[in-house]
């Protein structure tokens, strides 16, 4: 049975972090997710979890990180992911017409 997410106003911001990094083929890793959103760790990181929990997102560890830090998690949204978020989305602006969809974007800089 598939893990239902609540899409909270958090998890449609990491979310469209996710989506977007994918857009432009850059590497998102949990600690960039919280910069990029102002989410603290503490929230970022369950929603990630949750995320790929429900395969709504993939996580892979960094195979060689360079010597000066550790390892990254590098996450990534998945087709089921962006399906189910912009069905989430609909489904709420339906229910809400007075909702604007606009998913968020981030300069090429910020990663």
């Amino acid at each position: 049975m598939e893990q239902r997410v609540c899409l909270t106003p958090e998890t449609r911001l990491v979310l469209d972090v996710l989506r977007d990094a994918k857009d432009k083929q850059e590497p998102i890793w949990g600690w960039l997710v919280c910069h990029l959103t102002g989410l603290p760790p503490e929230t970022a990181f369950v929603i990630l979890g949750r995320l790929v929990d429900a395969g709504w997102a993939t996580a892979e560890d960094e195979t060689d990180p360079p010597p000066d830090r550790g390892a990254r998690c590098y996450y990534a949204v998945t087709p089921l992911g962006v399906t189910r978020y912009m069905m989430g989305v609909a489904e709420y602006a339906a229910r809400h017409p007075e909702y604007v969809f606009a998913p968020r974007t981030w300069p090429a800089s910020a990663y």
